[in-house]
């Protein structure tokens, strides 16, 4: 079995610093905060903030989104640092990286969007490609945004826990998750303010939107910000592909579990209190049927639409078999007889 861990690998800067002591984890930091500004900026000045939107089409989002993530991948490949020449490419930073935040920016879109849908009513109104009723490109802007958010807050973790190495125990504590709650609402909450002119991307309330949902978008980061950065982090053994997999899987579970605690809890921040009539978002059973198409007639609820296709689909599949097996039987015995009059 593949270990979970591998051996740390000189050599490690002991100087303090804002970027990691790990060489080739500081260089992938570094390259974060210069390349994914960049791609953020394209996105959000160069198209969603200008008239540009209404000429995009569904390719055309996909296409930019897609090669704004090309960066993070193409330059750490083809310009690596020091450090990572002649290393696997399973032993340098930016590839667990990139898995860890695909990991977690996939699980966030197909499952955490539908609680944006259901708590905080937001919808996408622009032309896409869609998964999972999520549009296909929040997916891949999705890596380039996560990219800058994780590295960015990496660098002031680092400087919070040297900062108070030295205190007692509680106080390391209190300090630690202070500052990532702190770091996640106002990740949030930039996050908000920055696509609020989008006039495709709409929500009901814009104050309750910004203030309160703001806090469950934070949920995400609260989890996120400390599981990121452990990797690699410190003097400990370097994290493996696989452990950086586990890390991020492990992250969404939690992150799940909190927003769908705040569902049953609190329910949307419009109304609070109307938790009991919000379904889990991306199971469908609990949703309301769309309305029947004009000249169709409807045949009752969801659950009774279910329930009759799934007893037609047993009859025709026990038709089905006790045929084949008639068929079989019948072959056989054909066989049988053949051979009796050999």
């Amino acid at each position: 079995m593949e270990p979970t861990m591998e051996k740390a690998e000189p050599p490690r800067s002991s100087t303090p610093s804002w970027f990691a002591a790990d060489p080739s984890k500081a260089y992938y930091e570094k390259l974060s905060l210069v390349w994914a500004p960049i791609s953020m900026l394209v996105l959000l000045v160069g198209v969603l903030g200008t008239p540009l939107y209404k000429y995009c089409d569904r390719n055309s989002y996909l296409l930019i989104t897609v090669l704004a993530c090309l960066p993070g991948i193409f330059i750490p490949v083809f310009f690596p640092c020091p450090a990572d020449c002649g290393r696997p490419y399973a032993q340098r930073f930016w590839v667990k990286a990139t898995v860890w935040i695909a990991i977690f920016g996939f699980y966030g879109n197909y499952f955490w969007t539908h609680y944006f849908y259901e708590l905080l009513g937001a919808k996408y109104l622009f032309d896409s490609y869609r998964f999972n009723d999520v549009p296909l490109v929040t997916f891949t802007a999705t890596f380039f945004y996560f990219t800058f958010y994780f590295n960015f807050v990496n660098l002031i973790l680092r400087r919070v826990a040297r900062f108070s190495a030295t205190f007692p125990s509680f106080a390391r504590n209190l300090i630690w998750w202070a500052n990532i709650a702190a770091l996640a609402y106002g990740t949030a909450v930039f996050e908000a303010v920055s696509i609020q002119h989008f006039p495709l991307y709409t929500y009901t309330e814009t104050e309750a939107f910004m203030v309160v949902g703001s806090v469950v978008y934070g949920l995400y980061f609260v989890i996120g910000f400390p599981m990121f950065f452990s990797l690699d982090e410190g003097v400990a053994p370097r994290t493996s592909v696989r452990g950086a997999a586990t890390n991020a899987l492990a992250a969404t579970a939690i992150v799940t579990l909190l927003l769908d605690l705040w569902r049953l809890m609190l329910g949307s921040i419009y109304e609070v209190g109307r938790s009991a009539r919000i379904p889990v978002p991306f199971v469908y059973q609990g949703r309301e049927c769309p309305e029947a198409p004009e000249g169709v007639a409807e045949v009752g609820s969801c659950s009774e639409q279910l329930t009759s296709c799934a007893e037609q689909a047993s009859s025709w599949l026990y038709r089905k078999i006790m045929f084949s097996a008639n068929l079989l039987q019948e072959k056989s015995t054909e066989v049988t007889r053949q051979y009796e009059h050999l």
